[in-house]
């Protein structure tokens, strides 16, 4: 990409340096065809002057305002979502309800056969076992052997 960038500046600077040769060998300068098309370039309005912010127009102003109106619909979003999850059945989940049994089986399991055994993708299994370790339905600690902290349950 870099080698490809490189070359076409080089392109551009080669043709600027040089004039453009027509079929016989002859060089030839590009001008404009007419004056209109330089005085067009000239700037001759009122001088320009820095504006308030509250001179802006108003749809404008709305859109500087955009970021409190989302952050807001989200977190009602939030909220009526994680009304179910707080006020509902922890356990009408039926991934739940097996990995209860499977750690209450298993005292002091750990996490990697818990997904072994169990045969639940990694990230379900974390979300599930946090929505019972929020319900006070297991305990999790971890365990500081050798160079393991793997989390028992």
């Amino acid at each position: 990409m870099v080698i490809a960038i490189f070359l076409l500046l080089a392109a551009m600077y080669n043709s600027s340096v040089h004039p453009v040769q027509s079929g016989g060998g002859t060089p030839y300068n590009v001008q404009p065809a007419s004056d209109e098309m330089t005085a067009n370039l000239t700037y001759t309005g009122p001088p320009t002057s820095n504006i308030d912010f509250w001179q802006l127009p108003l749809w404008i102003l709305v859109l500087q305002l955009q970021p409190f109106f989302e952050y807001s619909i989200l977190r009602q979003f939030g909220t009526l979502l994680s009304y179910k999850w707080l006020n509902g059945d922890p356990l009408g989940n039926d991934i739940r309800l097996r990995l209860l049994e499977y750690v209450k089986k298993n005292p002091g399991v750990r996490f990697s056969n818990i997904i072994r055994k169990t045969a639940i993708n990694r990230g379900t299994a974390l979300y599930h076992l946090g929505v019972l370790e929020y319900f006070d339905m297991i305990t999790r600690f971890k365990s500081f052997t050798g160079a393991s902290t793997a989390p028992y349950y």
